[in-house]
């Protein structure tokens, strides 16, 4: 018997959830809408999760949506929903920002049918801002639809993502690495309290770093969605690179990086004292060069530090060198 094949079609969500507040607002307060919400964002929360719906904003008299509360080894983590109908509108985007603050949360996800050109362009914005100044809030716009076949009941709910910090899977790494010993986070920001006066003369970038131990690299973004400067130590040495990485956009990442691999060439002649490594095939392409002799270990060497800090700023001049074409090839975000 052969199989009836059909597409799906798509369905008022007001048919699904006949109310924002009353019906879908419970429905996506439970593990597995949530979970799916969350890969669809490329969160990862792990098992140990407390969602809480209309939870009251101190001070303000009103109620966030959704609040979740990831609790992980190390870490206690809040994230803010706000849901709406029809098209994403100024006072949710506001109100979500608010009610974020007032939770202590540091991601925000505000979920409507649709969001505005204007409203992406913002959460843009504040994505690139925060990631400049190494922190500030992390915002997702994400529009929800259902479908379902014809004369079926069934219904299949969808998340897409139209605005995310591009660094976001930058930051989850982050959060992996921060399972380290104290010794090793004291490490950690020892380096980059050293490095952190040198790579903002070097670059123009780490205007607003600050020395961390959660990870041993830190990075510098341009204006150019999903390029960054980075440097980092490893036990046996230092490195800088240049990241190419736009999330959910791997075809973009790649063509940043292809757009500067053109001038490889030109690049290694100007630079003939450094050695680069190019890495077309990773998760997010990077380019990559050296410094031996410094390690993860005290005391750091200064002259090693400096050396780590101008070949920094020579990945930093690369990319401003070619940001136009860089920025052509990527597209926009």
């Amino acid at each position: 018997m052969n199989p009836k094949i059909s597409f799906l079609k798509s369905r008022d969500i007001r048919e699904v959830w006949r109310r924002e507040d009353r019906n879908f607002t419970p429905w996506l307060a439970n593990p597995e809408p949530i979970s799916a919400l969350f890969e669809a964002c490329g969160i990862e929360a792990g098992e140990n999760l407390t969602i809480e719906t209309e939870v009251r904003v101190p001070g303000v008299g009103r109620s966030l949506d959704v609040l979740v509360t990831i609790d992980g080894d190390e870490s206690h983590e809040k994230i803010a929903i706000e849901n709406q109908y029809a098209e994403g509108d100024h006072d949710h985007l506001t109100r979500a920002l608010a009610y974020a603050v007032g939770h202590g949360a540091r991601t925000v996800i505000v979920i409507a049918e649709s969001h505005r050109p204007e409203f992406v362009s913002v959460a843009n914005y504040l994505n690139t801002t925060a990631a400049a100044h190494d922190e500030g809030i992390k915002f997702f716009l994400v529009e929800v639809s259902a479908w379902s076949a014809e004369d079926s009941n069934h219904v299949f709910p969808t998340f897409e993502v139209v605005a995310r910090p591009d660094e976001w899977k930058v930051m989850v790494e982050e959060t992996q690495i921060a399972k380290q010993s104290s010794e090793q986070k004291s490490l950690n920001y020892e380096f980059h309290d050293l490095m952190i006066p040198l790579v903002r003369k070097t670059t123009g970038l780490y205007t607003n770093s600050r020395p961390t131990a959660s990870s041993p690299w830190k990075a510098g973004w341009f204006g150019i969605g999903g390029v960054a400067v980075v440097y980092g130590v490893l036990k046996s040495l230092a490195y800088a690179q240049i990241w190419f990485f736009r999330h959910g956009h791997p075809e973009a990442s790649k063509a940043g990086f292809e757009a500067l691999a053109a001038h490889k060439d030109l690049i290694s002649k100007k630079y003939p004292h450094l050695e680069f490594t190019w890495k077309p095939d990773r998760s997010y392409p990077v380019v990559e060069t050296y410094v031996e002799g410094l390690t993860a270990e005290r005391p750091f060497d200064e002259k090693k530090l400096k050396e780590l800090a101008e070949i920094t700023g020579v990945m930093a001049d690369i990319v401003r060198t070619y940001k136009s074409e860089i920025t052509v090839a990527m597209g926009p975000e």
